[in-house]
Formats: structure tokens, sequence, C-alpha cells
């Protein structure tokens, strides 16, 4: 794959395509839009494809204190006030 060039790919614009890197990491990629290079675009090739949108990590906060950020998710927990998906950060996990 190494030397496979974004010119010798065959895709559909607006179709989501899964990008699968180091055996297990996947990201789904999405063309929207396809141009020639203009004279004002960087002509180096070694820049491209340019990445024009990277989405924004939200993070959410704990369900329990409503202040710390959540670093656990929980779904259809039986325990939880909303049964379809719980945030919780590392101190409100306890052990039993």
């Amino acid at each position: 794959m190494e030397n496979t060039r974004f010119s010798d790919l065959n895709f559909r614009l607006g179709a989501g395509y899964l990008y699968c890197h180091q055996g297990n990491c996947k990201h789904m990629i999405v063309i929207w839009d396809v141009r020639l290079i203009h004279p004002e675009d960087t002509q180096n090739q070694a820049e491209y494809p340019l990445m024009t949108f990277q989405m924004q990590k939200r993070l959410q906060k704990c369900s329990v204190c409503q202040i710390n950020h959540a670093t656990k998710m929980t779904v259809d927990d039986k325990w939880s006030l909303s049964n379809v998906e719980s945030a919780k950060h590392k101190s409100t996990f306890h052990k039993q």
C-alpha cells in the first residue's frame, strides 16, 4: 500500500470509505470535492491530499458529578439514571 498513489485510487464523490492501517485502526473517510490544481495552490505534490476538515472531539462530562470529563461510557446500565448511555470519570467507579 505504501507504493499506492492517490491518483491510482478509484472512488465516488460523497461515498464513505474505510481506511484501515496498523491492522485494526480504522477511519471513515469521505471525499466530497475534487478539482484541478490552480496556480495559487501549492505545487509541491508531497503536500497532497490536503486536509480541509478535522472533526473536533467532544468531551462529555461525568453523568454522576457533572464536573469532570468522562473516561468511560456504559450502555444499558440498569443502575444508571439514563438507561441508554452513561458517562463516568475514573473516581466514580467503585470496587465491589
